[in-house]
């Protein structure tokens, strides 16, 4: 029997998308590196019962319970392997398309429903939170289907009058608490759409709807002790900070993929589903959800974030965004033809091009890399030697890389595993000074201070390998010296100036304040007292320095300090032309000196961008508690990276 157009191919597209969308989410999934997040819920799975679980697992992270007790039973029933413990999220990641499609169809018709389940098939946030196992794909999963249940209870379909609201209420009963359980935001989108509902109750209804949410509320009281502490931790506010003005322009670009391509193809077709539709466009109650659900979290957020304590991150907010996306193509018409299956086909196309082969998602660092990180530790420590390497690394938790480490069959012992600036830079100083080894391994899975790389390359000058993560994390091999038939590394600096207070230039300072008898190369030395609050002082304009344009510069001293109470800094000062500061940063001497022991301080200066080259620059040292400081071989070097 031939399959007549009109009648089949909606449901025939949805499951092709639904086969592509399984084959994008289960390709690599297991292949790249647990996120920091994944390997910060894994470790918390290691307690021996459910109470140590809470008390050490949950309350110590600013997230509901509901995943984190998942994957505490599942990884205990089935392992802890990427392939394991991912494949649940990339299931909900593959129903989320279902389910998106029956919302845009119920709210509007087919075709919006199918440019909708389109899009969350390719897009790579979409993709990407169904890979990894975290709350924010189950999250969009869990919203999308409190939202289905809630539109089959409110605004059943016409003609339908068997509406059975008790397995009605049990769904929205179960994923309201879902929600509620799986993040803060995606309960708190939970609770929106409860609130938005009210206004459209009926007396055949409201029972049943009122019903669902209370015992929804009801579902989450145990959990209401661990909320509660979570927000006298305060959470991300720790680090994270406030959202500008701009942010949630950001944060649609950042929906796609920061992809100018996939916004301008998504808007073109916004523009002809409006000039197709123009006769009969029409503004419904549906219309408004999309506004409210995308925008009040947002709101809420970006508020909050301001004037409470920063929270507002791209991923809090993916249980309500797929709205916009719902919005873009709630125009369309359900004149379902082959002109309308022809631009669907030609936006999905192009939407996996784009995503998998323009801006390959699969090759792309994502998150910090832990896994290439400890093969590279592995094998550089048989290339070289164990007893010939010191090696440090920085990592929130050891576990982090030592999961990976046991799959090379061998733990490598670190120096130092996480360095945090301040005294962490101080240590890592003694470590290196301490050390007799030949080689030096330095690795990062996170930020790092800038001046690690030039305390480790005061003793190993050499770089003989260095690997970057797209600048998510990186490990790198350092030497002594060069060894035989290998190339390394040269020092990519543009220039170099320096002051060792010989001769008669000394930067700004009364030659009374020149000493002899420091432990330099040289005789001479500069020494600072109570009565001498600013030191040597470079400066020039930025284009008249040879190397200009550049974006960064470092900077060593040898220093001593009389007692910790110095608080002697190098400062970096940018000056307007009539000499207004606009841009300044310093480093701690103590940091990296210990009381009266001579030795290196560094500090590592990022010009802001949109230097014109007409300002002044100043780099000194600031005497800041007026105390003994001598000073000395004073070195600035000039970079563009």
């Amino acid at each position: 029997m031939k399959l007549k157009f009109k009648y089949f191919p909606e449901e025939m597209v949805l499951l092709l998308l639904i086969l592509v969308a399984t084959v994008l989410r289960f390709c690599c999934y297991s292949s790249f590196s647990y996120s920091n997040d994944e390997l910060s819920a894994l470790v918390r799975t290691q307690f021996p019962s459910f109470g140590e679980l809470i008390r050490n697992g949950v309350l110590t992270d600013f997230h509901p319970a509901g995943i984190q007790i998942f994957l505490y039973y599942w990884t205990r029933l089935f392992g802890m392997s990427e392939a394991v413990v991912r494949l649940p999220f990339v299931i909900m990641g593959i129903l989320t398309i279902p389910v998106a499609y029956s919302i845009g169809k119920h709210w509007f018709n087919k075709v919006t429903g199918l440019f909708f389940a389109a899009a969350l098939t390719f897009l790579p946030f979409a993709i990407l939170f169904s890979q990894i196992a975290r709350p924010y794909g189950s999250g969009m999963l869990f919203s999308l289907i409190m939202v289905l249940f809630w539109t089959r209870m409110l605004f059943p379909n016409t003609g339908r009058r068997d509406v059975r609201h008790l397995p009605l209420a049990a769904g929205l009963t179960i994923s309201a608490s879902a929600c509620m359980y799986n993040h803060y935001f995606s309960g708190l989108f939970a609770g929106l759409v409860a609130l938005t509902g009210l206004f459209y109750l009926k007396k055949s209804n409201r029972m049943w709807y009122l019903g669902s949410y209370l015992v929804a509320a009801l579902l989450f009281i145990p959990h209401i002790p661990v909320t509660l502490s979570h927000f006298r931790i305060g959470g991300v506010g720790e680090w994270l900070g406030k959202p500008g003005n701009n942010w949630i322009w950001k944060h649609i670009f950042y929906l796609f993929s920061q992809s100018w391509f996939l916004l301008i193809i998504t808007l073109v077709l916004l523009s002809i589903s409006i000039i197709i539709n123009r006769k009969n466009l029409n503004f419904n109650k549906f219309h408004l959800f999309c506004g409210i659900f995308f925008l009040v979290p947002f709101l809420i957020g970006f508020f909050y974030s301001r004037w409470v304590n920063p929270v507002l991150q791209n991923t809090v907010l993916l249980f309500s965004s797929p709205f916009l996306l719902l919005f873009l193509f709630s125009f369309w018409k359900s004149n379902w033809n082959r002109t309308v299956l022809i631009i669907l086909t030609i936006f999905t196309l192009s939407g996996i091009c784009e995503t998998v082969i323009i801006h390959p998602y699969y090759r792309k660092q994502h998150f910090g890399e832990f896994k290439d990180i400890a093969r590279k530790v592995n094998e550089w420590n048989i290339e070289y030697g164990v007893d010939q390497i010191t090696q440090v690394i920085t990592v929130n938790n050891p576990f982090y890389i030592n999961y990976y480490l046991k799959q090379t069959g061998t733990l490598y012992p670190f120096a130092q595993y996480d360095n945090r600036g301040g005294k962490d830079l101080l240590e890592l100083v003694r470590i290196v000074n301490n050390c007799r080894t030949p080689y030096f391994i330095s690795a990062r899975t996170k930020f790092v201070p800038d001046e690690v790389p030039l305390i480790i390359g005061s003793k190993f000058p050499v770089i003989v390998k260095q690997i970057d993560y797209e600048g998510l994390s990186g490990i790198t091999l350092y030497a002594r010296k060069c060894p035989s038939g290998e190339t390394c590394i040269k020092d990519s600096a543009l220039l170099t100036v320096s002051n060792h207070f010989e001769g008669k230039d000394l930067w700004g300072m009364d030659p009374g304040k020149r000493i002899t008898g420091f432990l330099s190369p040289g005789n001479h030395a500069i020494a600072l007292d109570p009565s001498t609050e600013y030191g040597p002082c470079y400066q020039s304009v930025l284009q008249d320095i040879t190397a200009w344009p550049f974006n960064t510069i470092t900077i060593a001293i040898s220093g001593m300090m009389a007692d910790t109470a110095s608080d002697a800094q190098i400062v970096a000062d940018l000056t307007t032309s009539d000499g207004k500061s606009f841009a300044w940063a310093s480093g701690n001497f103590n940091n990296f000196l210990a009381t009266a022991n001579p030795g290196q301080v560094y500090f590592v200066y990022h010009l802001p961008e949109g230097m014109s080259g007409k300002e002044r620059l100043k780099v000194y040292i600031w005497n800041h508690g007026l105390k003994n400081v001598v000073v000395d071989d004073f070195t600035i070097k000039f970079y563009l990276k």
